[in-house]
């Protein structure tokens, strides 16, 4: 152990306090991500026009287009072709007769002004109810909900709800997702 980490430890203060309370943290930010992942992290972003979820099976995107009578659903993961899940969502779609739009976004860096707004017209020209997906439900599509608020005139602080806890998003720490918060403070002119 290094001599800081040694100093720090023999500390009563961090051993009976800090450390538990760091590992309560981890705990309760580990069953929202499982909680969230069980259910498919899927939400109503604007009843009966958009809805976010995270990555979903074959079987899944059936039941979610019968069920809200989707009519497209914006994939945030971009292209996959040799990867399963997206050759399953593909097939899906075509059974279902729904629109499938793949757009490729990174969690972890900011998106450009052209980026934003080639997402910004793929929303708006996607037909509607539309649902939209990245891996976890969390970054991307939290930030894409974000943004279909705005088009809906929605309040900064009501778009930023769309990235929240509660959908996953632990911008903390170290986590590289703070860029979806920057990308969307840069759109609402809060820099």
């Amino acid at each position: 152990m290094s001599g800081f980490l040694k100093r720090a430890w023999d500390k009563p203060f961090i051993r009976k306090r800090i450390l538990p309370a760091l590992c309560a943290c981890a705990v309760l930010a580990t069953s929202v991500i499982l909680f969230i992942h069980e259910y498919d992290n899927f939400h109503v972003v604007v009843d009966g026009k958009v809805y976010r979820s995270a990555q979903l099976s074959g079987k899944e995107f059936e039941h979610y287009i019968d069920a809200y009578n989707l009519k497209s659903v914006l994939n945030l993961r971009g292209r996959n072709k040799k990867h399963a899940w997206w050759r399953d969502e593909i097939a899906a779609c075509e059974r279902k007769g729904v629109e499938h739009i793949d757009f490729r976004m990174s969690a972890r860096r900011e998106l450009t002004d052209m980026q934003w707004e080639d997402l910004r017209e793929t929303i708006e020209k996607a037909p509607k109810p539309l649902l939209i997906h990245c891996a976890g439900g969390a970054d991307r599509s939290g930030l894409a909900s974000a943004m279909c608020l705005k088009l809906e005139g929605a309040s900064y602080e009501d778009a930023k709800r769309q990235l929240g806890v509660q959908y996953g998003h632990l911008p903390f720490f170290f986590n590289q997702t703070k860029a979806m918060d920057a990308t969307l403070l840069k759109l609402h002119g809060k820099e």
